[in-house]
């Protein structure tokens, strides 16, 4: 989101629907596309990502992950092998 809101020079809504909104997190990768960037470090140092309950978390130095032995719908219970 950070990336299409710098590209196309919208500043993101403080209110919708009269509620206030919570800032956009990110960093946007519009400096990636100017070719004199090409070999500019990469200003991503953390990353997280989450999928059906699977959380994964990495920075330049460890890595995170996580993995649920369940449905995301069925949160308590055995979990399955």
């Amino acid at each position: 989101m950070p990336t299409i809101l710098e590209v196309s020079g919208i500043k993101a809504p403080e209110m919708v629907d009269g509620i206030k909104q919570a800032p956009i997190e990110g960093t946007s990768f519009a400096y990636t596309f100017d070719a004199a960037n090409a070999k500019a470090p990469s200003r991503h140092k953390t990353q997280y990502f989450e999928m059906m309950a699977s959380g994964r978390c990495t920075t330049t130095a460890w890595l995170l992950s996580t993995k649920v032995n369940r449905a995301p719908w069925r949160p308590l219970g055995p979990a399955q092998p």
